[in-house]
């Protein structure tokens, strides 16, 4: 019987100093700084090694869509994820890792009784212009359910790994990995290639039963979510003024007598800060030579910021990232954006692979990796 009881006890000794080695790595890893230059990945793109290789790259942004990853209920695809966190680790790189819904949503959603809102395409990239998209109406109790589960098994999967040092909160989507839902007012699009007529995307919203306090409390219910799921990690909400709008703010200002609500994109972020235990990171999306959020640098002083570029300098006719005004030098361009995001007080910058790549703009990265290493 003795021996039984030595055998029980040694059994759970094990068992306690497991658990203790797997707590210990887990607090490792949400110990590691987010600071540092990220290398932008393309939707489900693996990285390339020449940009793994730059040594002024300190990590990368992986993104992929909730369906890739969960193509049937249940039945989840880690591979592409797996591998590209292992070559990171193997370069001696960090991970900041979204997975989206939005457009993105796996078809089996809506097959269980998900709402869908559908909207026309209009974006320069991505799919056929004027193409009809679906995305999830966010408050929408069934899709709530099954991306709070799915939100859950990505934390069973990373949480404790030490190279993902960076989740992104994500549910509330559109086209993009971003907090934003489609907004457009029923404009004719004309891009190269063909031109329609615009979803009215507020008048749909309306007649679905949008309000800010629905989405609000989407919000909250997926935020719990993460917070639980990544105990080890800090998460980042990536959202720019106007992506989350005030559908029916004006409207009931208007009846009230009282002024309209500032942006909801700034209210959730400061509820983030407030109930997140500085876990909470704010990050920017638009960042340009010529334009940044200000309400941004001034959440800087209260928790982690960064800020993602608006586009890529390199090859970009266009000059997006200097409010189309031609010509555009892309060195002093993304100079300038890599100083305004570095004085608002970042502590990490994305970067387009594209420009990760210009030998021309090396020194520009080196530059900011020395600054935010520091940080």
């Amino acid at each position: 019987m003795r021996g039984v009881k030595r055998y029980v006890w040694g059994l759970a000794a094990i068992l306690l100093m497991a658990g203790a080695r797997a707590y210990a790595a887990a607090r490792d890893a949400s110990a590691v700084s987010i600071a540092g230059i990220y290398a932008l990945a393309g939707m489900n793109e693996p990285v390339r090694k020449e940009v793994l290789a730059n040594k002024n790259v300190d990590g990368v942004a992986l993104r992929y869509w909730w369906g890739d990853v969960e193509p049937s209920e249940g039945s989840y695809n880690w591979r592409r994820i797996d591998s590209a966190i292992a070559e990171a680790r193997g370069h001696g790189k960090k991970v900041s890792l979204a997975v989206a819904a939005g457009i993105g949503t796996p078809p089996w959603v809506y097959a269980d009784g998900v709402v869908p809102f559908v909207f026309r395409w209009t974006k320069p990239w991505g799919p056929l212009l004027c193409s009809e998209q679906r995305i999830p109406v966010p408050w929408d109790p069934v899709y709530l359910s099954k991306w709070r589960a799915f939100v859950r098994q990505l934390g069973l999967r990373y949480d404790s790994n030490p190279t993902v040092v960076l989740v992104k909160f994500t549910g509330l989507n559109g086209a993009t990995a971003e907090s934003s839902l489609p907004h457009e007012k029923g404009k004719v699009i004309a891009r190269r290639g063909g031109s329609c007529a615009g979803s009215d995307d507020r008048a749909e919203w309306r007649q679905l039963g949008y309000s800010s306090e629905k989405v609000a409390a989407a919000w909250k219910q997926i935020a719990d979510t993460f917070a639980q799921s990544f105990p080890h990690k800090p998460f980042a909400m990536m959202i720019g003024p106007g992506d989350l709008p005030r559908i029916d703010g004006h409207a009931r200002g208007r009846r009230t007598g009282s002024p309209a609500r500032g942006p909801l994109s700034a209210e959730l972020l400061d509820q983030g800060i407030a109930d997140y235990d500085g876990r909470f990171v704010v990050q920017s999306n638009s960042l340009s030579g010529v334009w940044s959020w200000k309400a941004v640098a001034s959440m800087a002083t209260r928790a982690s910021t960064g800020y993602q570029m608006l586009w890529r300098v390199t090859g970009d006719r266009n000059c997006r990232m200097n409010r189309r005004v031609t010509p555009c030098d892309p060195h002093a361009v993304l100079e300038a954006a890599v100083n305004r995001g570095i004085d608002a007080g970042a502590l990490y910058l994305e970067i387009y692979a594209a420009d990760i790549l210009n030998p021309n703009l090396q020194d520009i990265l080196a530059g900011a990796h020395q600054k935010l290493s520091s940080r």
